[in-house]
């Protein structure tokens, strides 16, 4: 039976198991079987009756249907404290119409992130379009790759058949995809410099946003802006855009200006972090407090990571040497040698010859793919130390070198 529930019932999901459908299909019977205590459809074109203030329907005491657009819905879920055990994220529109983005992506994940469990089923279709073979997906895929990770399944009694949501736009059921994932654990640089703390963290700036007078934050576009940002702030909202070609101190003027005492905000400068320290630690106004960046790619904000690091940076490097010449030792048929016939008891040498003359050999192409176990300096991979070792004034080895070096041994 289909009744109209308010909004304000939606507080009873919080601590259920959910599912989340967006751009759904309609209701279809076996929806009614699936190992959740609610399941959640939402889609702008669900037929919408009755009482318009309010709008959403449930039958049988388990399926909620919401006529919203999908950033509307996700911030009335948020709202309201609802976290999801399982996304559906099929035949969302973004190639044959019916939505104005791709439910698949970065940015949506990123708010998205605030109403996901710490770990999640994640059901897609959209895995073929980058390769066929899911299992390279879950790793290589770059949204996967971001404060998110897949593991292997955590909840065996959540997983049912998902050609349950088989439609007429999609027949195929090998073309879709079943991830658990989980968040990444966050990581954190916190450095005081001047009168102003600097943070970075690893996350999603939606997960964070009520702790902040102001949110500076990706473009989002016109329909993402109007359906997505709460319809009554408590705070300022600004897309970075509006700032972008603006020196950092402009952020810290607005922030005295304005009184804010702390400003969430992510990477906008391009690699120009040094201007960061440097406006913070000349900067004497009594606002903001706090500045904290949110990151989603792994690569992003290394620059500024690696200046908050630096007052024990002396440290990391030699722990950085020590795991690099660790690695050469232990694994030198990882080294890139560019291909040239090097015997493998030698390469470990030639490397650590080099070393000395703040001289670095990557690893192959392939190591990212078959190795995944090694420690790292400061419980980082041994990406991590090359990381320190580069921005330190070590260059990585030219073909020549190598060549060179060989011939000497």
């Amino acid at each position: 039976m289909k009744t109209k529930i308010p909004e304000t019932f939606l507080k009873n999901l919080k601590g259920k198991r959910v599912l989340l459908y967006l751009s759904s299909t309609p209701f279809k019977q076996a929806y009614l079987t699936l190992p959740y205590d609610y399941v959640i459809l939402n889609s702008n074109e669900l037929e919408e009756t009755g009482n318009l203030d309010e709008p959403i329907r449930i039958i049988d005491d388990k399926v909620i249907l919401m006529p919203f657009d999908n950033n509307k819905a996700v911030r009335i879920l948020k709202s309201h404290g609802v976290k999801i055990q399982c996304f559906v994220g099929i035949c969302d529109g973004c190639c044959e119409g019916g939505n104005y983005e791709c439910i698949n992506t970065n940015s949506f994940f990123g708010r998205l992130s605030p109403i996901l469990d710490e770990q999640i089923y994640y059901i897609t279709d959209h895995f073929g379009m980058y390769s066929e073979k899911a299992d390279a997906l879950t790793n290589d895929l770059g949204f996967l790759n971001v404060h998110y990770e897949a593991i292997r399944s955590f909840d065996s009694s959540l997983l049912f058949d998902e050609s349950v949501f088989l439609s007429e736009h999609h027949e195929n059921h090998a073309g879709i995809f079943v991830i658990p994932l989980k968040k990444r654990n966050r990581k954190t640089v916190k450095r005081t410099i001047g009168l102003i703390t600097v943070i970075i963290t690893h996350g999603s700036i939606w997960d964070y946003e009520e702790g902040f007078d102001c949110v500076i934050h990706n473009e989002l576009i016109g329909e993402v802006h109007e359906n997505y940002l709460p319809p009554d702030p408590v705070r300022n909202y600004l897309p970075v855009e509006h700032i972008r070609q603006k020196p950092f101190e402009k952020i810290l003027e607005m922030a005295e200006n304005n009184k804010w005492n702390s400003v969430a905000i992510v990477p906008f400068l391009k690699g120009r972090y040094q201007e960061v320290v440097d406006v913070c630690r000349d900067w004497q106004g009594n606002y903001p407090q706090w500045i904290h960046f949110f990151y989603l790619e792994k690569e992003d904000l290394r620059e500024l990571k690696l200046l908050l690091e630096e007052d024990s940076m002396s440290d990391k490097i030699e722990r950085a040497e020590e795991k690099y010449r660790e690695f050469c030792m232990k694994n030198p048929d990882f080294l890139d040698f560019f291909d040239l016939e090097i015997p493998l008891e030698n390469k470990a040498q030639i490397a650590l010859r080099l070393l000395e003359q703040k001289i670095i050999i990557p690893w192959h192409p392939d190591y990212r793919g078959h190795v995944t176990t090694l420690d790292d300096v400061d419980g980082c991979e041994i990406n991590r130390s090359l990381m320190i070792l580069e921005a330190w004034r070590f260059h990585p080895a030219t073909r020549e070198e190598l060549i060179n070096m060989r011939d000497e041994i």
